[in-house]
């Protein structure tokens, strides 16, 4: 393992640990990581984000300061970071943010008509930790009173474009992991994206009676001649 900064080793070791009930629900999460590393792709990153409301109240930039501060104490980021207020279309946003070599992580409150929205993201290389992460930052939110929604992805890529059997090859392989049933699925000769159920993760969403909590997607990046994957839970809400 990469050898990760002062401040980026305190994020991982000082944040308050889940309990152990939570911890043996969510074993099987670390599956996602298990398909992940049999894909064979190179890792690039892995993210996670962990959001929640602070209710309906009116709070100026000072308190918000204060919480993002709090927070960010809390999960061992004393110092170094930056905060910056930003308004557009009615929603003002203030941010705390830590970058490091291997990686980042952001407080963010966001306010409009006095409902105030809290997200707390990381980003590693070391996509192993994705989920022990996500665990953390829960446990921190939570600890603070926030109800807290989560979401994740880790991200490697392919030196080549893939063709279709290889692609259904690396497709069954996670499924087969994963247990995964497959809901939902489009495919073109670019790019293939896959919704699924697995029992083995904890969290789900259900669309049109349809529970959910896998995206897969493989995407061939011509720029970079290279194919994508994602393997998110319970789904990607970036771009690709």
């Amino acid at each position: 393992m990469k050898r990760y900064q002062k401040w980026f080793l305190l994020l991982l070791w000082t944040m308050v640990f889940v309990q152990a009930g939570i911890n043996l629900t969510a074993k099987n999460d670390y599956k996602l990581v298990e398909a992940f590393e049999a894909s064979k792709s190179i890792p690039i990153e892995g993210k996670v984000t962990v959001s929640g409301s602070l209710g309906e109240k009116k709070l100026d930039e000072k308190t918000k300061k204060i919480i993002l501060k709090r927070l960010a104490a809390q999960a061992g980021v004393q110092k170094g970071y930056s905060i910056h207020t930003v308004k557009e279309d009615e929603v003002e946003t203030t941010t705390l943010k830590k970058e490091g070599a291997e990686g980042a992580i952001w407080f963010r409150i966001s306010s409009a008509e006095n409902l105030n929205y809290l997200a707390t993201e990381v980003s590693i290389e070391e996509v192993e930790e994705v989920f022990s992460m996500k665990e953390q930052l829960e446990s921190i939110m939570e600890e603070n009173g926030i109800k807290t929604k989560s979401s994740l992805y880790v991200h490697g890529s392919f030196e080549k474009i893939l063709s279709r059997k290889e692609k259904n090859e690396i497709e069954k392989k996670l499924s087969a992991i994963l247990k995964a049933k497959t809901v939902l699925e489009y495919k073109d000769e670019y790019s293939d994206t896959i919704y699924c159920y697995s029992p083995l993760i904890s969290d789900h969403y259900e669309r049109d009676g349809e529970r959910m909590n896998i995206q897969m997607i493989l995407n061939y990046d011509e720029m970079n001649e290279k194919t994508q994957l994602y393997l998110a839970v319970p789904f990607y809400d970036e771009s690709y």
